[in-house]
């Protein structure tokens, strides 16, 4: 069975083709640049940063992501490592925020990106 997608015939086993081969260095440097994300992450679940509880998924949807997508093999073009960097960035952004005390994005208007827990299976979800 066969789909139109952007105007090419697709297959699922086309629609499933494996990411591109990260090399170990940008493999290794992502790890690593995840490490502060996970470390914030971490300090925010202290009990003296439980008002920030309703707010974590805001910055879990960052480390998700990029966690996901190296565990998964998911970038499928060279660009898509810079956005990755950027959005480790953001999300230790938040969290260094959220350690602060403040949730600015939380004022913010227009396109802005927020998480959620599932109530269906208490995953992270954009």
């Amino acid at each position: 069975m066969a789909l139109l997608l952007h105007g090419h015939q697709a297959t699922a086993a086309s629609l499933m083709e494996p990411g591109l081969r990260l090399s170990a260095a940008e493999t290794s440097a992502m790890q690593a640049a995840l490490i502060p994300l996970n470390e914030a992450i971490h300090a925010l679940q202290e009990p003296d940063h439980a008002w920030a509880k309703p707010h974590m998924p805001d910055v879990l949807v960052f480390q998700k992501a990029v966690s996901e997508a190296l565990e998964h093999n998911e970038f499928h073009a060279r660009n898509q490592i810079q956005t990755a960097h950027a959005l480790i960035a953001e999300g230790l952004a938040r969290a260094a925020h959220l350690l602060n005390g403040r949730a600015p994005w939380l004022r913010e208007k227009g396109c802005v990106v927020r998480g959620f827990r599932s109530r269906l299976d208490d995953s992270i979800q954009p």
